[in-house]
């Protein structure tokens, strides 16, 4: 008999199809036999790859850690730094829009509850603002983001920012503040200020 392989996509497969259902009927709600559906195999085979729902929601978070990780580094490396994070911006918002934005929601209320998702997710925003404290450096270096800023404060502020909106979106979309006025907005706190002039001395 010839033997059977595997997709080597499958995980990838499974793992869109879990953040599929857990955006769509939450964490909970959602049990391993939908998954195993939406991703078109058995639980058997789901089991496989992953030990359950946690394990599925640990390796989203982590899958999306290093997806904004190796963004950053790229980010850095280019010569306007301030440009490619307004570009990795877009790119984020145009994800959230596609359905990521329940998704996080999802993540984030499961990691409030102190369950293994929770260490997951504390190490996704730390390996995140890492990145974003290193790029931010080097866009001071470059001189088009103010060093008298805390690059690691900054990051941090960024971060929480972009989670904040996230959410907002996936509770109310139409309120949510346009992405594109808020990128332009980050990107003009971020830069420089101009020196101010000493007042003229009086003359008399």
């Amino acid at each position: 008999m010839p033997e059977v392989r595997e997709p080597a996509d499958r995980r990838t497969q499974l793992l869109d199809a879990a953040a599929r259902c857990f955006a769509g009927g939450g964490f909970h709600a959602t049990t391993i036999a939908e998954i195993s559906l939406e991703a078109g195999c058995s639980p058997g085979l789901l089991y496989r790859y992953f030990k359950g729902k946690e394990e599925l929601v640990t390796a989203l978070v982590e899958r999306e850690a290093e997806r904004t990780v190796r963004a950053l580094r790229a980010v850095a490396a280019e010569g306007d730094v301030l440009a490619g994070l307004y570009r990795l911006h877009e790119s984020l918002t145009q994800r959230d829009h596609g359905g990521s934005a329940p998704l996080h929601v999802q993540i984030i209320a499961e990691a409030s509850r102190g369950t293994a998702v929770t260490a997951s997710v504390r190490r996704h925003f730390a390996d995140v603002t890492d990145a974003l404290t290193a790029t931010l450096k080097v866009a001071q270096q470059a001189g088009v983001v103010d060093d008298d800023l805390d690059a690691a404060t900054l990051a941090r502020l960024l971060v929480a920012t972009a989670s904040g909106l996230t959410v907002l979106r996936a509770v109310d979309g139409d309120g949510a503040p346009d992405a594109g006025a808020t990128a332009v907005l980050v990107a003009r706190l971020l830069r420089p200020q101009k020196p101010t002039q000493p007042a003229p001395e009086d003359v008399r």
